[in-house]
């Protein structure tokens, strides 16, 4: 069964408040720990689906099209306080420095937005999953590296997967296509 909390126009305004449209973008169904976009697919893998969270970012929960964002937010909550991690996925053809950006860009919005300031002990990832990346691009490195360094007061790292990625959260492990 595939996802259809964001079929339908989202039910706040622009100029609503953020958690408001945060709240509003939040997804409900039982499909909520996949997302799927041509061929790049994203899961997360948890026993325990009370702690996961999946908000659309780009086009529900904001629609501006002066900026970048990401397309996904998944905010993996456990009673236990030591892992709190909120992952920001995009999903992406082959311009994997852009899909950077784009996290870059909202994992600022939400930050300046006071979103991160109530989370002890956070992590964040950057989830990319391209259908095609260049093996060492020096411009992606560069891209990764200003970003990382930015945000790494929450530890922000970047996963790279090609056309796949699940997420182990009670690991912390990104794995590609095949990998266990």
């Amino acid at each position: 069964m595939s996802c259809k909390c964001f079929d339908q126009k989202p039910q706040c305004r622009p100029s609503d408040d953020f958690i408001i449209r945060l709240e509003a973008s939040k997804c409900s169904c039982t499909s909520r720990f996949t997302v799927q976009e041509r061929k790049s697919k994203f899961a997360v893998l948890s026993r325990d689906t009370s702690v996961i969270d999946k908000y659309k970012i780009d086009g529900h929960f904001d629609n501006d099209a002066t900026h970048d964002k990401c397309d996904y937010l998944f905010r993996y909550h456990p009673i236990n306080p030591e892992k709190n991690i909120c992952l920001f996925v995009e999903l992406k053809g082959v311009d994997i420095d852009h899909a950077v950006k784009q996290i870059g860009d909202t994992i600022n919005r939400f930050s300046h937005d006071g979103y991160f300031h109530d989370k002890p002990n956070l992590n964040i990832i950057g989830a990319i999953v391209s259908t095609g990346y260049p093996a060492n691009d020096a411009t992606y490195r560069r891209r990764v590296m200003e970003v990382t360094k930015r945000f790494q007061q929450y530890h922000l790292r970047i996963e790279n997967k090609k056309y796949e990625m699940r997420y182990v959260p009670e690991t912390g492990r990104c794995l590609g296509k095949g990998e266990k």
